[in-house]
């Protein structure tokens, strides 16, 4: 059973989760190899906990399905205060496809059971907060080659969300206006759609770091009407192929950033997609300070990023 503890004078929290260990590692050099083992690709269902959806007509018949993880970092514990949900969500059948090579319909669709999972998680009365991320390659720190997404609903609020809300708050009361609002309407676009704008954050902390932002203020990701995810769709698609250009197909972590459950903060909080690509390492200096070394200027990013989106 996973454990979390708190640093009183870092005021960090650390889960410790042994049964993490147990779970199966690929070697990313042997992809053919890694195929036949592996528990995500087609004929292996039996490998995972029973799944909690399949988009296809029968267990075998599927592209997209989702279960619960195997090696929990959170015990699913009724009423328990550190306890939480966690999903993974295989993206596709293929076991070695980069989400660059999806098509947009597929990936349309695995937005659609993003949302259907988010719904599916926030009625249990004890989630208040849901992180959907994606780790890509072994520097990002994916364990397993075949695509996927990992969704944790947790019944505790983060800290790190917690300091992020109150600095949205200030900046809210400061400016009257959302912060990410303003950088929907004040930073230069990568590009946009009708309802999504792809900037570089003027603060990046990585290099090509870019955020996915909804042009209208909302909330929740799971507000997302059909027509928003189409174009999320394509925005999210043209990142990752106009990415994979830039660094020949990087290894990258995707963060989702949603809105919290158990409290009200419509008006300050803008749920949003951060891709962060990992081609540099975190070392010494970024681990004793909490400072960021970007090797990148965003400006030069921005501008790189916005002819690549245009040849894809």
């Amino acid at each position: 059973m996973a454990e979390i503890r708190f640093d009183p004078i870092d005021r960090q929290t650390v889960v410790i989760a042994p049964e993490r260990s147990k779970r199966p590692k690929d070697d990313f050099d042997s992809s053919k190899q890694n195929s036949k083992k592996c528990p995500f690709c087609p004929g292996n269902e039996d490998q995972t906990p029973p799944e909690n959806f399949n988009n296809g007509d029968n267990i075998k018949n599927w592209t997209i399905r989702s279960f619960p993880n195997k090696y929990p970092a959170f015990t699913q514990l009724e009423n328990g205060n550190n306890s939480g949900i966690q999903d993974v969500i295989v993206e596709s059948d293929k076991h070695d496809i980069n989400m660059g090579d999806f098509s947009q319909k597929h990936l349309r669709e695995l937005l659609t059971v993003y949302k259907k999972r988010f719904e599916s998680i926030k009625a249990k009365k004890s989630i208040k907060y849901i992180l959907l991320f994606k780790n890509h390659g072994l520097m990002a720190g994916a364990t397993l080659e075949h695509p996927h997404s990992q969704m944790v609903g947790l019944s505790f609020i983060p800290r790190n969300v917690e300091k992020r809300i109150a600095e949205l708050r200030k900046y809210y009361n400061q400016n009257k206006q959302c912060y990410y609002c303003r950088l929907v309407d004040k930073t230069e676009k990568i590009f946009e759609n009708k309802y999504f704008a792809l900037i570089a954050p003027p603060v990046a902390r990585f290099s090509y770091e870019t955020w996915i932002l909804p042009k209208n203020h909302q909330q929740h990701f799971e507000l997302s009407g059909d027509e928003q995810l189409s174009d999320l769709a394509e925005i999210l698609l043209k990142q990752i192929k106009a990415l994979n250009m830039a660094q020949d197909k990087p290894a990258f972590n995707i963060l989702l950033n949603n809105g919290l459950y158990d409290s009200n903060h419509d008006d300050v909080f803008h749920w949003n997609i951060q891709i962060i690509p990992r081609v540099s390492f975190q070392a010494g200096f970024e681990y004793a300070t909490g400072m960021y070394i970007n090797q990148v200027e965003p400006d030069r990013a921005v501008q790189e990023l916005k002819r690549n989106t245009l040849l894809v």
